[in-house]
């Protein structure tokens, strides 16, 4: 009986042994299945979060231009606005597919709004040395309140999770470091 009790006990170590090893191996071949579905969908976010931080700083370079050509147009012998060079239809269309609606609407309405007062400014602008616009022309008010818009939503995207923070990964998370 002695024997067969340490028998009953060997036998239960074994399949302990087994079950221990079939669980090890399902759990293996998961993680090889799903490691390229869970790297795809953090890249196709990390994507978007930088697709959508280019496109705000484009906005906001663009705005910073505007609020330049606003201070030329009511400063007196203010220095000119720099000239900028950006794709406003590339700058448009990246907005529309990754902002969500409210910023790409206020996009929209500030290059309306600049549209409006440089078509008002070549038909009608001040044209002599130190002449200026009245800082509250219709027009160069609705720019200021469009610029403001714009700025204001876009910050407050990047504050409510609109735009993804960024995952932290590699050697810098493991070791602790954030001061890369």
């Amino acid at each position: 009986m002695k024997d067969a009790g340490h028998l009953s006990e060997i036998l239960s170590l074994v399949i302990l042994t087994i079950i221990v090893a079939i669980v090890g191996l399902l759990t293996t071949l998961a993680a090889a299945l799903l490691q390229p579905w869970l790297g795809a969908k953090y890249q196709r976010a990390a994507w978007t979060r930088d697709a959508q931080f280019g496109v705000y700083c484009t906005a906001l370079a663009y705005a910073e231009h505007l609020t330049a050509l606003v201070d030329r147009l009511t400063t007196p012998y203010a220095d000119a606005a720099d000239a900028m060079e950006i794709d406003l239809e590339s700058a448009s269309g990246r907005m529309r597919l990754l902002a969500p609606s409210n910023v790409a609407q206020a996009w929209s309405d500030l290059l309306e709004a600049d549209a409006i007062l440089r078509w008002n400014v070549s038909e009608n602008g001040p044209w002599q040395p130190g002449e200026v616009m009245s800082g509250d022309d219709t027009d160069l008010v609705r720019l200021k309140s469009a610029i403001d818009k714009l700025t204001s939503l876009i910050r407050s995207s990047f504050s409510s999770g609109a735009v993804p923070p960024a995952k932290s990964s590699g050697w810098a998370s493991r070791w602790g470091s954030s001061s890369l």
